[in-house]
């Protein structure tokens, strides 16, 4: 079995994502968990509410981001790569810390300590490209599946603050 590093969970995300667009069979849905007429319906409503979540979490105009437990995106939607002002396969697989000025890393390092015990909340502001820096409110909860352990960050711009030179 491959070990959960968070290279090989980078890459399961990029190689997931592609598949998001293929059809539901090669997303593992026929297992054989349920078969006959009735499995085949759970099976088409498992995959149509995958569909949707994914469709939901790449069109909503807030970033969302997975990070592996040190900090390494593993996930993002494009709204996210947006924010950072960089193409998404850029972001994917880079560490969040690259798109934080050096004041805001002391937060981020509190989230990625204190979301163990809860879901948590901060603001921070993110670097936007070209020396922008954009004030944004961080929502981050730990996911866990199987063996592997993530951090999901919901990014949203604050309404008070425009991007500051």
């Amino acid at each position: 079995m491959k070990r959960k590093t968070p290279e090989n969970m980078a890459r399961e995300s990029r190689r997931s994502f592609a598949q998001s667009k293929a059809p539901a069979r090669t997303q593992g849905l026929d297992t054989g968990l349920a078969t006959g007429e009735c499995g085949e319906r759970r099976a088409s409503a498992l995959g149509g509410a995958d569909r949707m979540y994914r469709q939901l979490i790449e069109t909503m105009s807030e970033g969302a981001t997975t990070l592996s437990a040190d900090g390494v995106i593993l996930y993002c939607n494009a709204r996210l790569a947006e924010m950072l002002g960089q193409p998404l396969g850029q972001v994917l697989g880079s560490g969040l810390r690259d798109y934080l000025p050096h004041a805001d890393l002391p937060a981020l390092e509190a989230v990625l300590a204190q979301v163990d015990t809860a879901p948590i909340r901060r603001e921070i502001n993110l670097k936007a490209g070209e020396g922008r820096l954009l004030p944004v409110h961080l929502s981050a909860s730990r996911l866990q599946a199987d063996e592997a352990e993530a951090v999901f960050l919901l990014v949203l711009e604050r309404p008070d603050g425009t991007e500051k030179p």
